[in-house]
């Protein structure tokens, strides 16, 4: 009995650890560059931002860039390094794209062991946000089901000197979701979800909602809502579940659009034990296909109009991933 006990108790401390995000994963990201695609909105499931729970399954493979929006090849950098830091004193990393500062503005954060927040930023017209009360986005450790509400203050400025504003309010942070992400680029599991919710005394609360590999801190997707503007960000770079054979075997899924049935045809390999599973916009298989041949065929009748994910497997790699549509 003590035994098992024992290892009960071990079961669930690797449980919580898996679902914990720490300094450390996070700081492991604060070097080179982080590339993000800005995603057409029209291609985003919005019933995603209500699964919640441990095992949840987001499936955000659907999405597709933003028509005329170049990638975001967001860096991180002292703020001395950056033309305005010396107005963010309490700031010790600042980020933006050093190709985009025209038209993005640059962020200051202070990072510590314990935290990660917001102590200002500046936009490319001059106008700019100083915190005397820092917005604290992250606590660490942070694990599933913990939450926090923290309060800020900040001076606006609609340019480089005038004040047109001060704002006060709260940010609650809750990690509500941990389960596994699919994205166009393939699955990853390991993925926590965190919402914040800011209030202020001014206009209405925004929400921004954020998916993260929890063991490497890397950010995956991101939601941001602020007075009815939606932004959709998601990892432009990604190398997720696809195992390293994925270079050697090419797929193409055709016709696509398609309306009673599509093939799944496999370049340089035979379909010796493959098995394609049909996702729909929430993550639940509809259909699992096992076939031989360099040709799969997929049934789609008597499913419903709208953008479907799929995944193939040859015995127990997955080697694709990619998207259906259904007319």
């Amino acid at each position: 009995m003590k035994i098992k006990s024992t290892l009960l108790l071990i079961l669930v401390t690797c449980l919580a650890n898996a679902q914990t995000l720490t300094y450390s994963a996070y700081s492991s990201n604060l070097t080179g560059a982080f590339n993000v695609i800005i995603a057409d909105n029209s291609t985003f499931n919005p019933l995603l931002l209500s699964v919640s729970g441990t095992g949840a399954i987001w499936n955000a493979s659907s999405l597709l860039p933003q028509s005329g929006y170049p990638v975001i090849h967001f860096q991180y950098s002292a703020p001395s390094s950056t033309p305005n830091g010396s107005l963010f004193p309490l700031s010790n990393y600042a980020q933006y794209d050093p190709a985009l500062t025209s038209v993005l503005q640059y962020d200051y954060y202070n990072f510590s062991a314990d935290s990660l927040v917001m102590v200002g930023e500046y936009s490319p017209s001059g106008a700019h946000e100083i915190y005397q009360n820092p917005d604290k986005h992250l606590i660490f450790p942070f694990s599933y089901n913990q939450s926090f509400t923290d309060s800020y203050a900040k001076t606006n400025y609609s340019n480089a000197t005038t004040v047109s504003s001060y704002q006060t309010g709260t940010r609650t942070v809750q990690f509500n979701g941990y389960g596994t992400l699919i994205l166009p680029q393939g699955t990853i599991s390991d993925v926590g979800m965190i919402t914040e919710i800011r209030t202020n005394n001014l206009g209405p609360n925004s929400t921004d909602i954020t998916w993260i590999k929890v063991s490497s801190g890397k950010p995956l997707m991101k939601y941001s809502e602020n007075a009815g503007d939606v932004t959709i960000g998601y990892n432009a770079d990604l190398n997720v579940s696809v195992n390293e054979y994925s270079s050697f075997f090419q797929t193409e899924v055709s016709p696509n659009p398609c309306r009673e049935k599509t093939f799944i045809h496999l370049n340089n390999v035979l379909g010796k034990n493959a098995v394609v599973e049909v996702l729909n916009m929430l993550g639940k298989t509809v259909l699992t296909i096992k076939d031989n041949s360099s040709n799969i065929e997929i049934p789609m009748t008597g499913l419903a109009s709208g953008y479907y994910s799929y995944r193939l497997l040859l015995g127990e790699s997955q080697i694709s991933t990619g998207k259906i549509i259904v007319e």
